[in-house]
Formats: C-alpha cells, sequence, structure tokens
C-alpha cells in the first residue's frame, strides 16, 4: 500500500511525518517518530478500550519521566489498511505516537523525497 502526501496528514496542513488514523469512525493523526522505541497514545483517545496495567515506564528524550496510565492494543485503519495500534497510555501526549516498533512490523518505507510511505 503506498500513501501520498495527503494520506499522510497534507490536506490537514500537518507534517509529513504525521499519517491519518482512522479509530472507530473517527480520524486521529499520528506521528511517526523513528527515534520512539515505544507507541504512545493519548489517554483521549484510548478511553474506550481495555486499558490494561503495566509495569513498563517512559523517559522522554530530555530525561523527564513521562506517567504512564497502562498498556492498550487498539484496531484502526491507516487508508484502507487495517492496523493494530499497541502502546502505553498517558496524558502526556496530544496524537499518537507511532514507534519504530510499528514500522518495523507493518514495514513500512518512507521515502522522504517523494513525501510517501509504502507498507
Amino acid at each position: 500500500m503506498m500513501l501520498n502526501r495527503a494520506a499522510m496528514g497534507r490536506a490537514c496542513s500537518a507534517p509529513d511525518s504525521d499519517l491519518k488514523v482512522r479509530i472507530r469512525r473517527t480520524n486521529h493523526l499520528a506521528l511517526q517518530d523513528s527515534g520512539c522505541n515505544v507507541t504512545l497514545i493519548p489517554d483521549t483517545i484510548s478511553a474506550d478500550f481495555v486499558i490494561r496495567l503495566t509495569l513498563e515506564s517512559c523517559t522522554a528524550v530530555n530525561g523527564t519521566k513521562i506517567p504512564i496510565l497502562g498498556w492498550v492494543s487498539i484496531p484502526a485503519r491507516i487508508s484502507d489498511v487495517p492496523v493494530k495500534i499497541c502502546g502505553l497510555v498517558t496524558a502526556h501526549v496530544t496524537e499518537i505516537m507511532l514507534a519504530n516498533q510499528f514500522m518495523r512490523y507493518y514495514e513500512m518505507n518512507w521515502n522522504f523525497a517523494a513525501g510517501e510511505i509504502t507498507f
């Protein structure tokens, strides 16, 4: 599947690192963060799903501890492709942050020059 700039959020004036993700008939933006080791999901998006207890912790690049509320698995769609977004839930992010593990699992290739993602 190839996603062009519109599917990546360009139509919403979002940067090329954002993907449009559909969760339960609602569109959200998800930031692709290849430097992030774990996917982070806002508590506002995960509120309708079962949040499981986790002992995992998370630290921002500046050394600040990020409070974690739990772990969640959310069925979603990117374009017409069904995906499962699994990650840590926190109130300290405002959009889904897709980690490198997500990109590896779905074998995503990001062509920066063309502004396209394939997976």
